[in-house]
């Protein structure tokens, strides 16, 4: 409708700018459409554990589009930790693991897509504490797919920190404590002659484990940034067919003078 009004009211030239113009808008209005698809992120829980002990660690992703497939790439120090396997809790959905000699690659597959809006574990990666200290799951994804079988842009990939304890302390600490509940059984016979009683209420506050973790794949803005290019072009191309219409007006003023 405004291709046949601008042919009927303006001359040629004026016809192809504005045209040139139009066509600049609906291709900025496609792109920003595109580029403006909500962001799925991931992020792996963290964990505390004995060594020798097995642990999982679940992937959760989160986003507003149902998840399809996407592959994972894993990282981590082999000299404390030792990859046994992974596994779907969802029946319509499954996981394929292959261990390689820098990383561990996972590919998950739901055909008809997962919801993961708030939040949801997608499969859990099982592993074995083999030594002592503190270090961290990594991972980077690639190849995330929808439910329509489009690309996603990814966000944020958070790491997981997992506190290893060593179990030879466990057993000293269990010692100690059956020594110590020995001594005091002891101290409580020799003073039951006495009337009074004294109650001793020991509170133990648990600490917060889950911190601020480095994230691997850095959380870039997109959506902002494409906002601010998209009105960038916009005011670019408004004022592109302001001086078209203007142009225009001129170009049939004169015209009609001729004509005359």
């Amino acid at each position: 409708m405004i291709i046949l009004i601008i042919t009927t009211n303006y001359g040629d030239t004026v016809k192809k700018i504005i045209i040139f113009c139009l066509a600049i808008v609906i291709t900025v209005c496609t792109m920003f459409s595109a580029y403006a698809t909500e962001d799925i992120d991931f992020k792996l829980n963290n964990v505390e554990c004995n060594t020798n002990r097995l642990f999982d660690i679940e992937v959760v992703a989160n986003s507003s589009q149902g998840l399809s497939a996407v592959t994972f790439e894993f990282t981590y120090d082999k000299s404390m930790f030792e990859f046994r396997g992974t596994k779907s809790s969802d029946t319509e959905a499954s996981v394929k693991s292959n261990e390689l000699d820098n990383c561990v690659k996972a590919v998950y597959l739901c055909t008809d897509g997962i919801n993961t809006s708030g939040g949801k574990t997608i499969f859990t990666v099982t592993f074995k504490a083999i030594k002592a200290g503190t270090g961290y799951i990594d991972f980077n994804v690639y190849e995330c797919v929808d439910q329509n079988i489009e690309f996603m842009h990814i966000g944020s990939c958070t790491s997981a920190k997992i506190n290893v304890k060593d179990s030879s302390d466990n057993v000293k600490s269990t010692d100690n404590k059956t020594s110590n509940s020995s001594k005091s059984t002891e101290k409580s016979e020799k003073s039951n002659s006495s009337k009074s009683k004294s109650t001793r209420i020991e509170t133990t506050t648990s600490q917060a484990t889950i911190d601020n973790l480095g994230i691997v794949n850095p959380i870039n803005d997109n959506k902002m940034k494409y906002m601010f290019i998209g009105i960038s072009i916009g005011g670019l191309i408004v004022t592109a067919l302001i001086v078209a219409f203007f142009l225009g007006q001129k170009t049939v003023k004169n015209k009609a003078r001729l004509q005359k």
